[in-house]
């Protein structure tokens, strides 16, 4: 019989699979893995104090599925030349 993931396995999995993908920088990954996994947290104990009780599995999934895929969450991190939050020009 299968055993069922526990919900910081799923979180851990997650996390592990952003910062597995080719477009993170080698040496921004932990910091990136470290910030996605506090905003899921913060999400998940938002959630878990609104409804009273710690989350279920299937909870802490729909959280991690609306995040978005690890692909697309990565790609918000990847550097892009000339992409800046205050351009050159302003600076």
């Amino acid at each position: 019989m299968k055993r069922e993931p526990t919900n910081e396995e799923l979180l851990d999995r997650y996390i592990h699979a952003v910062k597995m993908m080719l477009v993170l920088p080698p040496d921004k990954m932990e910091d990136i893995g470290a910030e996605v996994r506090s905003n899921l947290e913060s999400q998940m104990d938002d959630r878990a104090m609104a409804l009273g009780r710690e989350l279920r599995l299937e909870e802490v999934s729909a959280i991690l599925k609306q995040y978005g895929h690890p692909v697309r969450v990565a790609l918000q991190y990847r550097e892009q030349p000339g992409r800046a939050l205050i351009s050159p020009a302003l600076f």
